[in-house]
């Protein structure tokens, strides 16, 4: 298992999650997920603040309907994206339908960011097999790592998520497992399938139903020898 643990990091202003951005780090976190549309306002000192943190984030300004709290324009966010890409994150996530909508904001995503995660969320369902390879398809076309989370509503929901690895042999660049309380054992099989990032929550909110907490995911995951 090479997988890293990435903690989520869920705050409205910037000094409280750069300090559980540390917190984390220092308790094994491998990486944290910035989740920048939870800050109350984003400032333009905000990208240098977070420098520090370069080659171990990831930079994320989720939209609304992928289950984020972005209150601005679709512009708006796509610029913040370009001006956090600069600082050279280690990865940079963007939803499907806005890469495929602005192929040239990833483009400059690329240029920018270590790597581009290319995310599709879906949180009321698992599709069907077929139909997880088709979205996947649609990721990897763009380039990058694909992130496709479902919601599990069932084993055969866990079963299907967790056979996508096995079907499309992604190398390395599929993170993919399923949210809610069903899907919990996903978060922690996808690591062993060969997805490169799983998420953990860190502190009082998590970002996505299902989380496990960072220590209990260390646990759970940790070598008996």
């Amino acid at each position: 298992m090479n997988g890293k643990l990435c903690a989520a990091i869920v705050s409205s202003n910037p000094e409280s999650m750069i300090q559980s951005a540390r917190e984390a780090l220092s308790l094994g976190a491998d990486l944290v997920e910035f989740r920048l549309d939870h800050l109350d306002k984003i400032n333009g000192s905000l990208p240098s603040m977070l420098r520090e943190f370069s080659d171990k984030c990831i930079i994320t300004i989720r939209e609304k309907n992928q289950g984020g709290a972005f209150k601005g324009s679709e512009q708006e966010r796509l610029a913040l994206l370009r001006s956090f890409s600069l600082i050279h994150p280690l990865y940079i996530d963007i939803e499907l339908d806005a890469a495929e909508q602005n192929p040239e904001v990833v483009r400059e995503l690329s240029k920018g960011a270590q790597n581009v995660i290319v995310s599709y969320h879906d949180f009321s369902s698992t599709p069907d097999l077929d139909m997880l390879i088709s979205i996947y398809n649609r990721q990897s076309a763009i380039g990058g790592i694909s992130k496709l989370i479902t919601t599990a509503k069932s084993a055969q929901d866990n079963i299907n998520i967790l056979s996508l690895y096995k079907k499309v042999k992604p190398n390395g660049k599929l993170i993919s497992f399923a949210m809610g309380d069903l899907g919990v054992l996903t978060r922690i099989l996808c690591l062993y399938a060969g997805s490169p990032v799983s998420y953990v929550s860190f502190g009082k909110r998590a970002s996505a139903p299902g989380q496990i907490p960072l220590e209990v995911m260390k646990n759970l995951i940790a070598d008996p020898q």
